[in-house]
């Protein structure tokens, strides 16, 4: 029996990762964020309308070929120098600003190290990159909202569409 809602670090987040990965691979299939849209402890997402725009500019983008319709912020590139790690983000626009969807400052960023230990992480926003200080020891990769139920900070597009879920390699 496949079982994923007690698995705090792996569970949910894996799902969401592999579903936003292949949305990208397969022909005709999008993917949209509804992190937002419903509680913490409910698969479905009790506020339809959100999670029925947000697939309705999926479609115009997929079937109508309308460029122009809003999406969410992707990270594209992931750097780390000088202890600190820089994460950019694009949303298709060629002008992606970042926020938050409750205007905090940006949460749910943690670094996993070589042993596989992590470490929440305090960040900021540039533009459209997210600053993260690093502490001494180099990390391995950079996590964002793998958890179950994220719900600080949560990344957002100046369009409002929230950032997909993340597990990125730090070279």
């Amino acid at each position: 029996m496949f079982s994923i809602d007690g698995v705090e670090d792996g569970g949910w987040p894996l799902v969401r990762k592999h579903q936003w990965e292949a949305s990208g691979l397969i022909e005709d299939v999008a993917a949209v964020v509804t992190l937002d849209a419903g509680d913490w402890n409910d698969l479905h997402p009790w506020n339809k309308s959100v999670v029925a725009d947000r697939l309705f500019a999926a479609a115009q983008r997929l079937v109508y070929g309308k460029d122009d319709a809003p999406r969410s912020p992707e990270s594209i590139d992931v750097r780390l120098a000088d202890g600190r790690l820089t994460i950019t983000f694009d949303d298709g626009t060629g002008d992606c600003g970042l926020d938050t969807l409750d205007g905090a400052d940006p949460g749910e960023f943690e670094l996993v190290w070589e042993d596989g230990s992590r470490q929440a992480v305090p960040a900021s926003i540039d533009g459209n990159t997210v600053v993260i200080a690093v502490p001494w020891r180099r990390p391995t990769a950079v996590r964002y909202a793998w958890r179950n139920a994220p719900n600080r900070g949560l990344l957002c597009g100046s369009n409002g569409l929230p950032v997909p879920p993340f597990a990125e390699p730090i070279a």
